[in-house]
């Protein structure tokens, strides 16, 4: 497999996992899901990835937990397969699988509480009509 196909592979894995994740937070929080989302994947996720500056240059506390964070993840397996492709790690790629799988069993546990899972609400002129 080329370089170019293992990329896309990564980057649509990445993408399912974030995506799963913003969905999670959403089946337990409701609209204010993006808050979370954006906490781990932006403000801690990005930082702590290890692709603008390196892991062993980073804080100690933001290099370790930049490895277990889909950001990080992403980025090390990006790293690996464009510089050393023989030599793949699995690590990366079991963070991810470990976070979507989480955050699926999360929605389909209480994939009711979805906002899309929600029975319609009806409206105030069909509630307050008279039934019978």
């Amino acid at each position: 497999m080329c370089i170019r196909d293992r990329s896309w592979l990564i980057l649509a894995f990445t993408m399912f996992t974030s995506g799963m994740v913003f969905t999670m937070f959403n089946t337990l929080i409701g609209r204010w899901a993006m808050i979370p989302t954006w906490g781990v994947m932006v403000l801690l996720g990005n930082p702590s990835s290890g692709g603008a500056v390196s892991w062993p240059l980073l804080p100690s506390v933001l290099g370790e937990i930049g490895r277990w964070l889909p950001p990080g993840a992403s980025v090390n397996a990006q790293h690996t397969a464009v510089y050393f492709g023989g030599y793949q790690h699995a690590f990366p790629f079991v963070v991810l699988a470990a976070w979507a799988v989480v955050a699926t069993t999360v929605f389909w546990i209480w994939r009711h509480r979805h906002p899309g899972g929600r029975p319609a609400i009806r409206s105030r002129t069909h509630a307050a009509a008279p039934s019978g």
